[in-house]
């Protein structure tokens, strides 16, 4: 099991990009999101590092084993953000996505953010579990919103409020 001291948090950068890409279209995480399984790397670049968003790796032994990015909103929805959060599925459970969320309530409470956001599939145990555990509430359903082959899949709006 990977102690929490093992894990090291960093700010995106292109070398990681493919390592992220694996494990986003990866059997264990690719099922529960948006990605298509052809996600390049340069993509993959230009979702984790662009000027709307902030990204935080999550390393062991210098190898990229997760990330959370969140996505700052503009205009008059200046004071919410949106996140995703990803694991790669060998190291899930160990204590990665509750560092990765800790690093991002950071980030939102020092930015003063008023609202974190986002959308899971409904049987997305884990996942629902973390952000439970991180107060998030569910707000509602989207029905049909995600494909997983030929089904379709219900996402639970999800959203914290600071």
């Amino acid at each position: 099991m990977v102690l929490l001291e093992e894990i090291k948090l960093v700010k995106m950068k292109p070398k990681y990009a493919r390592a992220l890409r694996d494990i986003w279209i990866s059997p264990g995480v690719i099922e529960y999101t948006l990605q298509k399984k052809n996600l390049t790397v340069k993509n993959t670049l230009k979702k984790l590092i662009n000027d709307e968003a902030k990204t935080i790796v999550a390393l062991i032994n210098k190898i990229p084993v997760g990330c959370a990015r969140i996505h700052f909103l503009r205009g008059r929805k200046n004071h919410i953000v949106e996140m995703v959060i990803f694991v790669d599925p060998k190291q899930q459970s160990r204590g990665i996505g509750s560092k990765l969320m800790e690093s991002v309530l950071k980030i939102i409470k020092k930015k003063k953010i008023k609202r974190l956001e986002l959308e899971v599939n409904v049987d997305n145990k884990k996942a629902i579990g973390l952000y439970k555990k991180f107060k998030l509430k569910k707000e509602g359903i989207k029905r049909k919103v995600s494909q997983r082959g030929n089904k379709l899949i219900d996402n639970y709006t999800l959203a914290r409020l600071f």
